[in-house]
């Protein structure tokens, strides 16, 4: 079955949030008949437990990203692996999603 796959590595400074999440859109919308993939790291947290470091989880970038997902009409699959790195004595929360559209789940049985 033929499917889509989009390897992502988004803005850590956030500033090219918006673009790169319009230009995966277009790339979903591009293909609708067949299973999109998004696979990377998308600098930001689903859930304020996720997020280690000094600094709060950002509400307002956790609510933007549950809705690009759903605007893309993609699904969190989840992700198992090591969820942080060191960077200066620093440590930040990476996010990797494994997304996929709601077609490809239905007709996969997952």
């Amino acid at each position: 079955m033929p499917f889509n796959l989009a390897r992502i590595y988004s803005d850590p400074h956030h500033q090219q949030t918006s673009s790169i999440w319009k230009d995966i859109l277009n790339f979903v919308l591009d293909s609708p008949d067949r299973a999109t993939f998004c696979m990377g790291d998308l600098n930001n947290v689903m859930r304020p437990s996720e997020k280690c470091g000094h600094k709060p989880a950002s509400i307002s970038r956790m609510r933007e990203l549950f809705a690009l997902i759903k605007q893309c009409g993609l699904i969190d699959m989840g992700y198992s692996g090591p969820a942080t790195h060191g960077r200066i004595n620093t440590l930040l929360l990476i996010l990797l999603l494994n997304i996929s559209t709601d077609a490809w789940l239905m007709q996969n049985g997952a």
